[in-house]
């Protein structure tokens, strides 16, 4: 008997030879442990199985009954294999179209159990491409069939059975991460228990029961791993001077802006001015939506280091926003002794080269850039403080780029996008978080409606009236070329057509960063009213006359997303509208578009997506360095996340994993790391 172990190859299962075996290869299975850990999609539940007599057309069902006659047709290359069994109460016809092995599988006589949709063709009752499995009397019958995403070529029943064999032969199952005093004080059972509960439950109390040790054991990895992170990234600094961040140091800078501050930028300043004061290294993310005002809490953590000679970068996605920050804040930097710079690949080489020499001669102490600001070439002598804006839009080896030209360097990262709290523990769990909830007084009134396609010409309507109202705008579409009434082209030739032309710019990520900036400036001017753009506006433009925005194609974008833009008006105090139009006539989308114009908390907003859309289309956390989740659900699952989070944060900031009980853990870190899964 093959006696198998979690690292042994598939190849290792009878009757899995080199053809089957490169379908599990599609599947990312190559081992036992990836095999046992590719879980069912769903379950199909054989506790209530129809009479083929009692069924009706368009509902799905579960039968069982005997094969009485098989019957295959070819229609030029279409293969048609017809099965009819019967239960004794009637007679249904199995369709399975170019799956001519079944001929070899279902052979009159076998008894089998059958799961699907009831279709009505010529008066015949039939199933067509039903779920299936042949049910053998030698064995007890599953009540609670698993169901499994498969490639083409491989079945159901060939991967059940190789799962089955799998369990019934494990020499050693993988181990359980926590030791079983922990366990049982958590009411999880064993990674054994679990793993067979998972895929052929006996009850459904043992499949609730696997699922949620599973579940609890996915999320526990993830939070150890981030929680070790932070500890590391956070951790103290011996030789940092704690007197010249003196707790009077927000007070002052505040004093020396033009405007008052709310009480959460005050309050997300101190949380950083806190850290520092402990000697800690800076890991946050400050996160609120377009218009709360992060740049000033941005620009306050920056001058703190440039004001005793330490140097500060501040990272932008785009270099018109880099220039727009460079130019805003400049005079303030001037103004306190701080010598500031703009360095983005658009500037000749000879100023490239001049701010380069004089970084490295720490003749500048802040400087605002794009990915420039990566380039190997500059050397940051006394680099102390990273900001990166929209830190989404950068992958995480260019952040890592900037923090490795330091030992010592403090990093806060904002974020547009609101962040529920199910995604900052799951993803953002390695880092301290400071919100921003409040807009600055009197900084935003936006009203939003929603236009079908149809009426795409009273929008046009709609921005005449702004243009010769001497109001500003934004038209965006999803694309630049594409079809040809959802483009930014299309949208400009159009919108030239009912107002001069003279006053329409068009605006995308193609265009050179020199056309760009003139573009900007002389919408910033007044010269242009309105811009027809890609979603380069989303974090590229920050000009608060601005009064209007039209986004065509609204249901291909995210609500976040949509919120994100909507912000990017009505930010003078003035009245501002957001219109969305769509090209759809799918309930839910046109939902999902109405909720947008009734919500304007952007967390809420996110809420929504997040259960719509999943995290990945959210924020892009694939960025993140952490793994895909298997079973777990951030959302649906959110109390085990709380509850892992909590053992792994007690273990962890007591440095129990230091004890021979917390073996697993110490392991499981040691492997994270020279994996690089923490790094």
């Amino acid at each position: 008997m093959i006696m198998l172990l979690p690292e042994s190859s598939i190849k290792m299962i009878p009757g899995l030879g080199l053809r089957r075996a490169e379908y599990f290869y599609k599947m990312g299975i190559t081992t036992i442990k990836d095999l046992l850990f590719h879980f069912p999609r769903k379950y199909l539940d054989r506790r209530q199985i129809k009479k083929i007599s009692e069924v009706i057309p368009g509902e799905t069902v579960s039968l069982k009954g005997n094969v009485m006659a098989v019957e295959e047709k070819r229609i030029n290359r279409l293969s048609i294999v017809k099965i009819a069994i019967s239960d004794g109460t009637g007679v249904i016809f199995l369709i399975f179209f170019n799956q001519n092995y079944i001929l070899n599988i279902l052979k009159p006589g076998t008894k089998v159990f059958v799961y699907g949709r009831i279709d009505i063709y010529k008066e015949n009752l039939q199933i067509n491409n039903p779920l299936f499995e042949i049910l053998e009397t030698k064995r007890k019958l599953d009540y609670i069939l698993p169901v499994y995403s498969v490639v083409s070529g491989l079945t159901q029943n060939f991967l059940r059975k190789c799962i089955r064999y799998t369990l019934e032969n494990m020499q050693q199952f993988p181990p359980d991460i926590l030791p079983l005093d922990d366990r049982s004080r958590l009411k999880l059972s064993s990674m054994k228990h679990a793993l067979i509960n998972i895929h052929f439950p006996e009850n459904q109390i043992n499949l609730e029961r696997a699922r949620r040790h599973l579940i609890f054991d996915e999320f526990f990895r993830l939070q150890i791993g981030l929680i070790y992170k932070k500890i590391i990234a956070t951790g103290h600094i011996e030789n940092i001077s704690q007197n010249k961040f003196e707790s009077s140091s927000v007070h002052n800078f505040e004093k020396m802006l033009p405007f008052q501050t709310t009480a959460d930028q005050t309050k997300a300043m101190k949380e950083i001015l806190k850290d520092l004061s402990e000697g800690r290294i800076i890991n946050r993310l400050l996160q609120g939506e377009v218009g709360s005002g992060k740049t000033v809490v941005a620009i306050f953590f920056l001058w703190l280091f440039s004001k005793d000679g330490g140097q500060g970068v501040f990272l932008a996605p785009t270099e018109i926003l880099a220039e727009q920050h460079y130019l805003n804040w400049s005079p303030f930097f001037l103004s306190c002794g701080v010598e500031s710079a703009l360095l983005t690949g658009n500037l000749p080489e000879k100023m490239k080269k001049q701010v380069r020499e004089k970084i490295e001669k720490n003749q500048i102490q802040v400087l605002f850039g794009t990915h420039a600001l990566l380039n190997e070439k500059i050397v940051y002598p006394e680099l102390k403080a990273i900001v990166v804006d929209e830190q989404h839009k950068f992958g995480v080896e260019q952040r890592n780029l900037l923090q490795k030209k330091s030992s010592t360097v403090h990093y806060l990262a904002m974020s547009a996008t609101p962040i529920p709290r199910s995604v900052a523990l799951a993803f953002y769990g390695n880092v301290d978080m400071s919100t921003i909830g409040q807009l600055p007084k009197g900084s935003r009134r936006i009203t939003s409606y929603l236009f079908k396609n149809e009426e795409t010409e009273k929008v046009y309507e709609f921005i005449k009236r702004q243009v010769y109202d001497e109001k500003q705008g934004y038209f965006v579409a999803p694309t630049i070329t594409g079809s040809e009434e959802s483009s930014v082209v299309y949208h400009f030739n159009k919108i030239s057509q009912i107002v001069e032309p003279q006053y329409v710019a068009l605006l995308h990520g193609k265009l050179p960063g020199h056309e760009k900036s003139k573009i900007i400036e002389r919408f910033r001017e007044k010269k242009i009213r309105i811009i027809v753009s890609t979603t380069v506006i989303e974090v590229g433009i920050d000009v608060p006359d601005a009064n209007f925005i039209v986004i065509d194609e609204a249901e291909k974008f995210g609500l976040s997303q949509l919120h994100q833009m909507r912000g990017r008006v009505g930010r003078s105090g003035k009245i501002g509208y957001c219109i969305l139009i769509h090209h759809t006539d799918d309930p839910a989308s046109v939902s999902r578009l109405e909720s947008f114009l009734e919500i304007e908390d952007g967390l809420k907003l996110a809420e929504i997506d997040l259960s719509l859309r999943g995290p990945g289309d959210l924020l892009g956390v694939r960025q993140h360095g952490v793994l895909p989740l298997k079973i777990g659900n951030i959302v649906t699952d959110i109390e085990i996340l709380n509850e892992s989070r909590n053992e792994a944060e007690r273990i962890l900031n007591n440095k129990l994993y230091l004890k021979e009980k917390y073996v697993r853990i110490k392991e499981y870190l040691e492997h994270c790391i020279q994996s690089k899964i923490i790094d």
